[in-house]
C-alpha cells in the first residue's frame, strides 16, 4: 500500500461488524413489545411483507413496518435510540478491528446494502461506529466503490463476495452465518482475521 496516504478500510455492516440478530431479536424486538405493546411473534410474522429483493440483497423496511402498525417512526426511533445501544451489539473482535484503524489513522467507510434510515439507525446504535461515513446503497458494492473510491488503497471487509471494486481495494471476506459462498482465503471470523490478516490492517503501526 502507498505510504503517501492513509490506508482505506471499508466495512460491511450487517452480520459483518454488527451482530444483526442480537441487535434486532435481543434488542429492538423486546423494546417494541414492552414500550408499544406489540406481540413479538406477530411482528416477526409480518416482516416478510416489508422485505424487498433488489439486485444483490433483500431490503427490510423497518420504519415502514412500524408505520403500517399505526406507530410514529420518529417516536419508535426515539425510544429505541435510548434503549438499544452499545458496543456489545458488534460481532466478537469487531471493536478491536475498529480500534486498530482509529489508532492507525485509517480512512474508514461503512458500505451497506439496505434502506437508508434503518441502516443509519443501526450504525447510530453502536458507539464504536461513531464518525464513520455510512454509504447505504441498493446496488452491487464493487462498482459503487469503484465510483466512490477510485483512488483509495486498502481493504473492504465483508461477509459476502465482492466483485468490481477498484484495483487498489482488496476484498477481505470474513465468514458469517449469512455467507453464501466462501472464497479462497476467507477468514472464519473476526478474531481469525485479527490473528492472521494483512499486517497493515490488523497490526498497530
Amino acid at each position: 500500500m502507498s505510504a503517501e496516504k492513509p490506508l482505506f478500510v471499508g466495512y460491511d455492516l450487517d452480520y459483518m461488524l454488527l451482530d444483526t440478530d442480537k441487535f434486532f431479536y435481543d434488542g429492538v424486538l423486546p423494546v417494541l413489545s414492552e414500550a408499544f405493546g406489540l406481540r413479538a411473534g406477530v411482528f416477526r410474522n409480518q416482516m416478510n411483507q416489508f422485505r424487498r429483493k433488489f439486485g444483490p440483497a433483500n431490503d427490510y423496511d423497518f420504519f415502514g413496518h412500524v408505520a403500517m402498525l399505526g406507530l410514529s417512526p420518529d417516536e419508535v426511533e426515539g425510544v429505541l435510540t435510548d434503549k438499544v445501544k452499545g458496543d456489545h451489539l458488534l460481532r466478537p473482535g469487531a471493536k478491536q478491528l475498529l480500534e486498530i484503524q482509529r489508532a492507525n489513522g485509517s480512512t474508514e467507510a461503512i458500505v451497506t446494502l439496505g434502506e437508508t434510515r434503518y441502516q443509519h439507525f443501526k450504525v447510530g446504535s453502536v458507539p464504536a461506529l461513531e464518525g464513520i461515513p455510512v454509504h447505504a446503497i441498493r446496488e452491487p458494492k464493487g462498482p459503487y466503490m469503484a465510483r466512490m473510491f477510485p483512488d483509495e488503497e486498502g481493504y473492504h471487509v465483508d461477509d459476502q463476495e465482492i466483485h468490481g471494486q477498484p484495483a487498489g481495494i482488496k476484498h477481505i471476506q470474513v465468514i458469517s452465518r449469512k455467507t453464501r459462498h466462501a472464497i479462497e482465503g476467507a477468514y472464519s471470523d473476526i478474531p481469525d482475521l485479527l490473528a492472521h490478516g494483512p499486517a497493515d490492517l490488523v497490526q498497530l503501526k
